[in-house]
């Protein structure tokens, strides 16, 4: 019997950890998904695309997949596919359109980043997805939109 309850208690933790984490989800759902790619496992280089649509309008970044053009208190999940195991941050040549530093820490799998609302539209900021290890990452942008 009090293996059972045991087992049963168990269960509900992580039933209430599921939970918690989809109502944290839904609470910040994103508007804009990056996906971040490391073109192999012991590269630096990455391949970075916006899932769906960028958001912009009147071209304003051309044929660049990894161009995005957000709004202020967008939310923007930056995901990183096939080697989640490896860490990243995001290096702004400036100043960064994300509040709470987000993305200046490296992390692992994904981070979950809302844009300021300090940002004007107009306002572009490029910025460097760095790899653990590495010293330099590729350079896409954020474009920010009325």
């Amino acid at each position: 019997m009090k293996k059972t309850l045991t087992v049963h208690v168990s269960q509900i933790k992580v039933v209430v950890a599921t939970i918690l984490i989809i109502f944290a989800a839904a609470a910040n759902p994103a508007d804009y998904i990056v996906e971040i790619t490391p073109q192999n496992e012991d590269t630096c280089a990455t391949d970075v695309y916006v899932v769906g649509d960028n958001g912009c309008e009147n071209n304003q970044c051309g044929s660049d997949a990894a161009c995005l053009c957000a709004k202020q208190k967008d939310n923007i999940n930056f995901m990183l596919t096939h080697f989640e195991e490896k860490m990243f941050k995001l290096k702004f040549s400036n100043d960064s359109p994300l509040a709470k530093n987000c993305g200046k820490n490296f992390k692992k799998g994904s981070e979950n980043c809302k844009v300021k609302d300090e940002v004007l539209p107009g306002d572009s900021y490029d910025y460097e997805v760095v790899m653990e290890g590495c010293g330099a990452g590729t350079d896409p942008k954020i474009i920010i939109s009325n």
